[in-house]
């Protein structure tokens, strides 16, 4: 503290004060009548003042409670709160209230406050703080200069994109940022690591397969903001390979498809010069299609990356519909188709021929068996054929005639007929006895179909027709 005293007389002066803590008397000589000393901490008594010819005993108490001036001002930080930087002001020791000087882009500017520490927020700016002062006037300069430019950076997500040509996944990430920034994460559970993303380029980098925990971002100041976002990167490049086998009960080809790369697939395709597409969601994929000329051109899946495939394949056709199989005059007919045919009578093989027709052979089951050209064994429905059994036919072969009796009501009469191979009538007649012999003699050798016909007076109805094939046998020479 500086204390004055102005004094009226004849100098030199004198000034005795004591420190009333230490009872210590001290002085102070001038040649001024203004008398000025400074006084540390404390309390004094002035006790007297003396020129050269008298003393005046003054006894004035003063008591110094005022600190020195200390104050010191803190390198610039960054709050990533308020994305600004700032500086601090500490000033310890001083008589308050304090104010500050300084300078933001060269425009004066100053605050008083009354605290000790004050955090000075920077908007983007050069300053210059040039002192603070205190309530007595004591100055501490500070001639610091400061240059704040922090533009906030945005991280707003990640996006992940398949480069088909390199077979190789990409991540882009949406940022605005005026400086590199450090991205943090994990890979399958591992060490954290880091990437560093520079905004002034493609923003993207090349990651494996995997999967990836961004935990934050960092940028070169050390702000940090969190991300915590998951993402399985599990990206392969697209291929088809295909097996295929005959569906003979839906007359199909059944395909089996085994792809690779990320669903959902799209299969372009050519079905008999017509442009098609099949939409493919899951692998193996069943597919069932009919015959035909197909080309298969390529696949394409979740990021558009197309596979070649440019094969064609020709699916055999089917037998268009399974054998209806009739009875008409002694034949047994169905479709007529450029195959082989397997007769059966009773379950058994009885013919293996490339025709639709044959000739019945007695009572039983018939059925025929067509295998089409792809193989499959299309069978026909079952005829049954059931002629009357109380019908006797002897002998049979024979070199030269027959016997036909009737064990049965037979009616008024009943009729024969005699077909030859050709189905041409070669001999009929009605006959009114049980008991009846055709003679054969001039019948060449050979097979003929004998069909007998009557009414059954009992069950008042046409009985079906008896049909029965006869061999004409030529007489062996006589030895």
């Amino acid at each position: 503290m500086v204390v004055q005293y102005h004094v009226n007389g004849n100098g030199p002066y004198n000034l005795k004060y004591m420190n009333n803590a230490t009872q210590t008397i001290d002085q102070v000589n001038s040649a001024s009548p203004n008398i000025t000393f400074q006084l540390l901490e404390g309390s004094y008594t002035i006790l007297s003042i003396s020129d050269n010819k008298c003393t005046k005993q003054v006894n004035d108490l003063i008591i110094n409670n005022f600190q020195a001036l200390n104050s010191s001002i803190s390198p610039m930080e960054i709050s990533c709160d308020s994305n600004k930087f700032y500086i601090e002001l500490n000033t310890p020791a001083g008589n308050k209230p304090f104010t500050y000087y300084y300078y933001y882009n060269n425009t004066f500017q100053s605050f008083t406050t009354y605290n000790n520490l004050t955090t000075l927020i920077l908007t983007n700016g050069e300053y210059f703080i040039e002192k603070i002062k205190d309530s007595l006037g004591c100055e501490v300069p500070y001639m610091k200069t400061y240059n704040a430019n922090y533009i906030p950076y945005d991280f707003n997500d990640i996006f992940e994109k398949y480069i088909c040509e390199k077979d190789s996944t990409e991540l882009y990430f949406d940022i605005i940022s005026n400086s590199d920034l450090h991205l943090f994460y994990t890979l399958n559970g591992g060490q954290i690591d880091s990437i560093t993303i520079n905004p002034f380029s493609t923003k993207t980098i090349n990651v494996i397969n995997g999967v990836y925990d961004f935990l934050y971002v960092k940028d070169s100041i050390g702000c940090v903001k969190m991300i915590n976002k998951k993402m399985t990167i599990d990206n392969h490049a697209n291929k088809i390979t295909y097996s295929y086998e005959k569906n003979c009960d839906d007359r199909k080809y059944d395909f089996t498809l085994n792809l690779e790369g990320n669903a959902p697939w799209t299969l372009y395709y050519n079905y008999e010069n017509k442009s098609q597409q099949l939409q493919i969601d899951k692998t193996p994929f069943k597919w069932s299609i009919p015959p035909g000329a197909y080309y298969f051109q390529e696949i394409n899946g979740t990021f558009k990356c197309n596979y070649e495939i440019n094969k064609e394949e020709i699916l055999t056709p089917y037998l268009d519909d399974y054998p209806t199989l009739s009875y008409s005059q002694l034949h047994l007919k169905t479709i007529d188709v450029p195959l082989t045919y397997f007769w059966y009578k009773d379950q058994q093989l009885i013919d293996s021929i490339s025709k639709g027709n044959i000739l019945c052979l007695g009572n039983g089951n018939y059925q025929v068996k067509i295998i089409d050209s792809v193989g499959c064994e299309n069978w026909s429905n079952e005829v049954r054929l059931d002629f009357p059994n109380n019908i006797n036919v002897y002998p049979n072969p024979t070199f030269k005639d027959i016997n036909i009796v009737i064990n049965d009501d037979f009616g008024e009469y009943w009729n024969y007929r005699i077909y030859d191979t050709k189905g041409q009538l070669v001999l009929q007649d009605n006959i009114k006895v049980k008991s009846y012999n055709i003679d054969l003699s001039n019948f060449s050798a050979g097979i003929y179909h004998l069909v007998i016909n009557y009414k059954n007076q009992n069950e008042k109805k046409s009985h079906p027709n008896y049909k029965k094939l006869i061999q004409k046998k030529n007489k062996p020479l006589q030895q």
